[in-house]
C-alpha cells in the first residue's frame, strides 16, 4: 500500500514477542532517504556510543512535519547502522502521531509511564525493522499537568538510554509547547524541522531563543519541503 509517498510493510514478532495486530513500518521515498542518511550522519556519532545518544526533533510551529522526519530518520539510522538499538518515542501527548504512522496503538505509553501507571519495560512496540522500536505517546485521560514533570522524564530517558543505542523524540512544536524547552534540556541535540515557504523567520528565531534559554544543544535544522 502507498499513500503520499510512504511505503508500507506489514511488521513481525521479535524475541518471542508478539507484534501489534495491524501494526505496519512506513517507509521514505528514494528521494527523501539519502537526504535522510546524510542528516544521519551528521547528527549521530559513527563510533557505537557508551550510552544511549537521544536527539529531540521539534519545530518552531505547528504542522511542520517533525513527525514524518523523526519516523524518516529513524529508518535511515537502521539502514545506516543495522547493529544499533533505536527507539523512537513520542512526546506530543496532545496531537499525537507516531502511533498513526505505525499503525499501532497509542496507549499505554509515555504518559501512562509518567503517571507510573506502566513499567516502560511493558510500553515499547517493536516493529518490523529489527533495530526499531516505538513508545507511543499514552493517554492523558484528560489530564493536564499544571507543570512539566522533568525528573519523571529524565528517568524514562535515562532508562532508555540503558537499552537503546539512540533515541529519537518526537516532540510537539517548541514556541506553542513550554515543555518541549524543558524536554529538550535533557537530550543531546535537538534538531530543529523549517518547513520551507511556510515557517516565518521570526518564528524560527523565537524557537531558536526558547530552546537557548533552556540549555538545549542544537545541532542542526532540516528544510522540510
Amino acid at each position: 500500500m502507498r499513500e503520499k509517498g510512504w511505503d508500507i510493510a506489514i511488521a513481525e514478532a521479535r524475541n518471542g514477542r508478539p507484534a501489534v495486530s495491524g501494526s505496519v513500518v512506513p517507509g521514505v521515498t528514494p528521494a527523501a532517504a539519502e537526504n535522510l542518511r546524510m542528516i544521519w550522519s551528521q547528527v549521530f556519532p559513527v563510533a557505537k556510543p557508551s550510552r544511549g545518544n537521544c536527539l529531540l526533533v521539534t519545530a518552531a510551529e505547528q504542522g511542520e512535519g517533525v513527525s514524518q522526519i523523526t519516523t524518516g530518520l529513524a529508518l535511515a539510522g537502521v539502514q545506516a547502522a543495522p547493529d544499533r538499538r533505536i527507539a523512537i518515542v513520542d512526546f506530543n501527548l496532545r496531537r499525537p502521531t507516531i502511533a498513526k504512522l505505525f499503525r499501532v496503538p497509542v496507549l499505554p505509553g509515555v504518559a501512562d509511564v509518567l503517571e507510573g501507571k506502566f513499567p516502560l519495560d511493558e510500553v515499547p512496540v517493536q516493529t518490523q525493522e529489527m533495530s526499531l522500536d516505538i513508545v507511543p505517546a499514552g493517554c492523558l485521560n484528560g489530564h493536564t499537568p499544571s507543570a512539566f514533570p522533568q525528573a519523571a522524564a529524565a528517568a524514562l530517558l535515562d532508562r532508555l538510554r540503558e537499552d537503546y543505542d539512540h533515541i529519537l523524540v518526537d516532540a510537539p512544536a517548541v514556541n506553542h509547547s513550554d515543555a518541549t524547552a524543558e524536554l529538550a534540556s535533557l537530550a543531546d541535540g535537538v534538531l530543529l524541522v523549517i518547513k520551507t515557504g511556510s515557517t516565518k523567520r521570526d518564528a524560527v528565531v523565537e524557537a531558536r531563543l526558547r530552546l537557548d534559554r533552556a540549555g538545549a544543544h542544537i545541532v542542526g535544522a532540516v528544510l522540510n519541503a
